[in-house]
């Protein structure tokens, strides 16, 4: 997974290889503020996140991709488990949901929207 190697090894270059470099990136991150749209603000962000916070391993499992019949569109899900580290601190994420929307632009794939969320446990509505 493309985004997961940027987020690993804080490749600033390779990330703007597989992002929209438009205003069409739409990103919501698990801060409930975070919002951002357009190639600018996410590379100012991610400048900012990988100067700050080291990201030692992120495991991928329930990955589930999806392309559109056109072969122009794809779509996908998964679930990951994230270790980080922020000003020395060590931090485990566990279940951080990632979804997404890829469109092929030039004969590549890029991202056009990203969504990540932390679960809440207890919060879903029993069967």
């Amino acid at each position: 997974d493309q985004i997961t190697g940027v987020l690993e090894t804080e490749d600033m270059e390779q990330l703007s290889q597989i992002t929209a470099n438009n205003e069409d990136i739409v990103i919501f991150g698990t801060d409930a503020d975070e919002r951002i749209v357009g190639w600018p603000d996410l590379k100012k962000l991610m400048q900012k996140q990988f100067a700050t916070t080291e990201t030692k391993k992120i495991s991928v499992r329930d990955q589930v991709i999806k392309l559109h019949d056109s072969g122009q569109v794809a779509w996908f899900s998964q679930r990951a488990d994230w270790q980080i580290s922020i000003q020395g601190k060590d931090f485990q994420l566990d279940g951080v949901r990632i979804s997404g929307v890829l469109e092929k632009r030039d004969g590549r794939w890029v991202n056009v929207q990203l969504h990540y969320s932390l679960p809440v446990a207890g919060s879903a509505v029993e069967n």
